[in-house]
């Protein structure tokens, strides 16, 4: 199966997420995501309606891969806010949200899947990884 996307374009969008992670890490994300993207049926692109074509699927792809490399930090952890002088951490009620919720990237892939993958109100988790 070929990659829907690359290393340098996941990194071109979210060089912070990226930046501590090898590139074989991340080509493991991208094929995740790929077989994702696919099993959960995005067309290859769309058509907005002034004429301009949307890669949809790739677009797709770049989301869920820079949400699956953002699952490891912070605020994918519950972590809401920090102090640094007289050390202090507040966390977030995480046991309410849904996988695709801990991070903007996932919230696109998930505002994607509903709008062009036939989404029915729910993400497909049968086959995610996580």
């Amino acid at each position: 199966m070929e990659a829907l996307t690359t290393i340098e374009a996941v990194k071109q969008l979210a060089p912070n997420a990226f930046r501590a992670i090898s590139d074989d890490t991340i080509n493991a994300l991208i094929a995740t995501a790929t077989a994702q993207v696919l099993a959960d049926g995005f067309p290859d692109s769309t058509t907005t309606y002034d004429g301009i074509g949307v890669k949809i699927r790739e677009l797709a792809c770049k989301a869920l891969t820079c949400h699956l490399a953002t699952l490891d930090n912070a605020s994918a952890q519950g972590v809401a806010s920090e102090k640094v002088s007289v050390i202090e951490r507040t966390y977030i009620d995480r046991s309410t949200r849904k996988w695709y919720d801990q991070s903007p990237w996932g919230q696109l892939y998930h505002m994607l899947y509903l709008e062009y993958a036939g989404g029915n109100g729910y993400v497909d988790e049968r086959v995610i990884l996580h």
